[in-house]
């Protein structure tokens, strides 16, 4: 059989789409790009009863706002294209929104494959960067540095008398900027005691000390970084917060045309939800899509949005085409703990096992932190296996830059660029920086030589390899083979946590659990096991309904 010499390609040409579409974090989208490449044809999906049903309620002329429950696996962006060309035939246009710039852009892919006319795919972010980039130029995107709040606000330090220290400026211009970033979150208009963060504070008994030595100091910086005349940049949080209240009293242009649609809209925020309703009472169709129990980004200022925008009308998709009868059945199980009543349908045809064979698939083993991620390479290599950690390039950029501040060197890679040298450094993770808190366990338990090694040998995409990633960076993948990770909470620190934070890692799990599509090994969480009924021996090909 000859070969079109028009569509040959070269094996680094390969390597290099497989990488892309990899970091796209979407299969489907490699495998139409592959498809392209060789000139197949689009394939025709055939709609379920329930797909079918969500496109006939968005599209009736009553034009409804709609909400849409789609469990993991269950095709919701398959639904939003049907929707979309159906409107394409009413000669209707709209936009699509995502919080992820990944799934923007594979969603912008998808619209151009099946030839979608009317709607647009883009970030929130994104929409709004473009308009205060025109008002506000270069100091739109550029991140505010505690050392620049301190210059312009003064803050004075503190004496806790509850936890026996010293609360450093810095330590309180951190915190504040955490502060900033929970008020730009809201709907509010205005900061007030209720945007404060207290860090890793919030979890001592002198927490109601710190609120009352940083309430005056958090509220004077968030006013200073929102108001645009101060010279300083304008990060992500605070023009998307400014554009989006420009657009609700009147000041700035919206999107057009006459329908949107909210993707993975369970990770939104109150800003984003008010734009949303500001956009409904200007006569806009709300469609909301997205799956409450994949709310995983509640530390970052994302609330229930499923429930709180209130729609018309509210319809679900439980039918996965990921995963069979078995890992439905283990993820309709934690669904019943979270408190959803639903059955999930696992794919036709598909047989899934837990804690059984492994098929021939790839693989990938999705942790908890990304600790889990290099103590779970450092066991892979030991064992001479091939692994592949799409965040290794970020970890070692920050490892580099702790030895550099070893060394005197000025860090120049990465956020660590605001310290001066190490001793900075430790001081400043000790005084509030918690984000770097990790990194810094990490440096001190392995070594920054070994973590450079580890990291370095899985930089890269390669055959056979084994991925390792955390939790939520593997939202929207899929995998044959899943291996849960043993950083996960145990039962007995599970059962001590809040009730909301309980809530948060369930979510958690059950996000991981669901990349799977035929295998998924969970018997390094004894937790999830209890919670699916499944014995901790993990019996070869066990199966749920069997």
């Amino acid at each position: 059989m000859g070969v079109n010499k028009s569509r040959a390609i070269g094996i680094g040409t390969c390597r290099k789409l497989i990488h892309r579409q990899f970091l796209a974090r979407n299969l489907e989208c490699f495998v139409r790009n592959i498809s392209s490449i060789f000139g197949a044809h689009q394939v025709s999906f055939k709609l379920t009863k329930e797909q079918e049903r969500i496109v006939e309620a968005v599209n009736d002329p009553s034009r409804p706002n709609v909400t849409v429950v789609g469990y993991a696996g269950a095709a919701k962006t398959t639904t939003m294209l049907s929707v979309a060309k159906r409107k394409d035939e009413d000669q209707l246009t709209g936009s699509a929104f995502f919080f992820n710039k990944a799934m923007a852009d594979d969603m912008a892919r998808k619209i151009k494959t099946d030839r979608i006319v009317g709607l647009s795919s883009s970030t929130l972010h994104s929409l709004a960067y473009r308009d205060q980039a025109r008002r506000f130029g270069n100091r739109v995107g550029k991140p505010i540095y505690a050392r620049d709040i301190l210059k312009a606000v003064p803050v004075e330090g503190s004496y806790l008398q509850k936890l026996q220290r010293f609360m450093t400026p810095n330590a309180k211009a951190y915190l504040g900027l955490k502060s900033l970033s929970t008020f730009c979150h809201s709907d509010d208009a205005k900061f007030t005691d209720k945007h404060l963060s207290l860090g890793d504070y919030a979890i001592h008994d002198g927490a109601g000390e710190v609120a009352d030595k940083t309430s005056e100091s958090s509220r004077r910086i968030a006013e200073f970084a929102m108001n645009l005349d101060n010279g300083l940049g304008m990060n992500h949080d605070v023009y998307l917060k400014n554009y989006i209240e420009g657009v609700c009293d009147g000041r700035y242009q919206g999107p057009g045309g006459q329908y949107l649609i909210g993707d993975e809209f369970q990770d939104s925020n109150g800003i984003t939800m008010k734009f949303m309703r500001h956009m409904a009472s200007e006569g806009r169709q709300i469609i909301v899509a997205g799956d409450p129990n994949q709310q995983i980004y509640r530390w970052r200022g994302s609330v229930n949005a499923m429930d709180r925008l209130k729609t018309d009308i509210r319809l679900e998709l439980t039918q996965s085409f990921r995963f069979g009868q078995a890992i439905a059945d283990a993820a309709s199980q934690v669904l019943r703990w979270l408190g959803n009543e639903v059955s999930l349908k696992g794919a036709p045809g598909r047989v899934s096992t837990i804690n059984g064979r492994r098929s021939d698939g790839d693989m990938a083993v999705i942790c908890r932190t990304n600790a889990g991620i290099v103590e779970s390479l450092k066991i892979m290599l030991d064992q001479g296996r091939t692994c592949y950690a799409p965040r290794a390039q970020q970890i070692l950029d920050e490892v580099l830059d702790v030895i550099d501040l070893q060394n005197g060197i000025k860090a120049s890679r990465t956020a660590l660029r605001i310290f001066k040298d190490y001793d900075d450094f430790e001081s400043n993770v000790e005084d509030g920086a918690t984000e770097f808190l990790m990194l810094l366990n990490l440096c001190e338990e392995y070594g920054t030589t070994l973590l450079t090694r580890l990291l370095h040998d899985s930089m890269h995409p390669k055959d056979g390899a084994v991925t390792l990633l955390t939790a939520h960076s593997s939202k929207g993948l899929e995998f044959d083979n899943v291996i849960l990770g043993s950083d996960f909470p145990d039962e007995r620190k599970f059962y001590d946590l809040p009730h909301d934070i309980q809530l948060d890692e369930m979510r958690l799990l059950y996000v991981a659990m669901t990349r799977a599509k035929f295998n998924l090994d969970m018997r390094q969480v004894p937790l999830l096991l209890d919670v699916c009924g499944v014995g901790r021996s993990g019996r070869a090909a066990a199966r749920f309904g069997s």
